[in-house]
């Protein structure tokens, strides 16, 4: 019984003495604010017929710009109109930051209907929470151009 004792403390010292040496592994300090930074993806045009060229990336920051590891990240699509759907086939999708403090949205493909796509970006870090908007579009390059014309440049129609 005793040898168990005497393993058990010998066991927590060590643990100590690496928190001494190693402060990572202690308690992360709570930050008081967090940031959240779009990296890639703000004004892209995405073709409706193609898996997005630019997904969206953020970074999840404290209050001193240093990159927060393992905050959740939600990143959510429009539910109706020009929209489209993560990797995972759904209009949202959970990222967990990496040791940058970054998540991405893999595998974004867009609908068939062109227009604007407003990607609503949450992360979340021991109860705090920061919110960003991404723009994007989805186009058709196939689509006729608006405005109508000839292509001399001269209205088509009317009194000459």
């Amino acid at each position: 019984m005793q040898k168990l004792i005497q393993s058990g403390i010998a066991w927590i010292a060590g643990a100590l003495s690496l928190l001494l040496v190693f402060p990572a592994f202690s308690m992360q300090k709570v930050p008081a604010a967090l940031n959240l930074v779009v990296v890639a993806g703000e004004g892209a045009r995405n073709h409706i017929r193609q898996r997005a060229t630019q997904e969206p990336v953020v970074r999840v920051e404290d209050e001193n710009h240093q990159p927060l590891p393992g905050a959740m990240v939600v990143f959510t699509l429009p539910t109706e109109g020009a929209t489209g759907t993560f990797g995972n086939g759904s209009k949202t999708l959970t990222v967990t930051t990496g040791s940058r403090g970054e998540a991405k949205a893999e595998g974004l493909k867009m609908n068939q209907i062109a227009g604007e796509v407003p990607i609503h970006v949450t992360a979340y870090y021991r109860g705090l929470n920061a919110q960003v908007m991404i723009h994007q579009a989805s186009i058709d390059p196939a689509a006729p151009k608006a405005g109508g014309g000839n292509s001399r440049g001269k209205p088509v129609g009317g009194a000459h």
